[in-house]
């Protein structure tokens, strides 16, 4: 973990919600039912991964976030950086 990631992750702390959601779930799970629904053909610029999409889709809905709100938060909110991950 890089030092930004170690520093923020400590300014946001154990009780954050995104951080107790992230601990309790076994997101490797969802990668093969996520990467059989992309349907991606493997032509073209790779893209980022089904994962990170799938959580920047669930923080979107549970804050009522339009897909240009959601990416502006993603650059701005440390909680969200972390939760969808550093590959972001």
């Amino acid at each position: 973990m890089d030092l930004f990631l170690r520093e923020a992750t400590d300014r946001i702390g154990a009780e954050d919600a995104l951080a107790k959601i992230d601990a309790l779930m076994d997101w490797r799970s969802f990668s093969p039912i996520l990467k059989r629904g992309l349907g991606r053909s493997g032509f073209g610029p790779r893209g980022y991964d089904a994962l990170v999409l799938f959580k920047c889709l669930l923080i979107g809905q549970w804050h009522g976030l339009s897909d240009p709100k959601l990416e502006r938060a993603l650059k701005v909110r440390l909680d969200f950086m972390i939760f969808c991950g550093p590959d972001l």
